[in-house]
This record gives structure tokens, C-alpha cells and sequence, in this order.
């Protein structure tokens, strides 16, 4: 187990043990349990949205 490094990180693990997923595209709605994956499928998927 790594160690978590701020408390943010702890709130992303915990999150991924959460049955919900807690972050969605406002463009289609798709759901993601990390936040980091939504901005990845933001960026790759809906390239006209702006991710600044």
C-alpha cells in the first residue's frame, strides 16, 4: 500500500471504494470513480469542451 501524500489523495482512494462513482461529464454524463480519469476522458473525447 502506498502512502497517501495529502489529503486530497486520501479523498480520490477513498472514492474509489464508494459504490457511486462520483465524478460525470457534463457532455454526456459518463461516470468515473477518479477524478483524474474524467479529465482524461474529457480530453480525449470531447475535445471541443475546454478542460483549462
Amino acid at each position: 500500500m502506498l502512502p497517501v501524500r495529502s489529503e486530497n489523495d486520501l479523498r480520490e482512494h477513498v472514492n474509489t471504494h464508494m459504490h457511486d462513482n462520483c465524478y460525470s461529464s457534463e457532455e454526456c454524463f459518463k461516470t468515473y470513480k477518479r477524478k483524474t480519469n474524467l479529465s482524461r476522458y474529457v480530453r480525449t473525447s470531447h475535445k471541443s469542451v475546454n478542460t483549462d
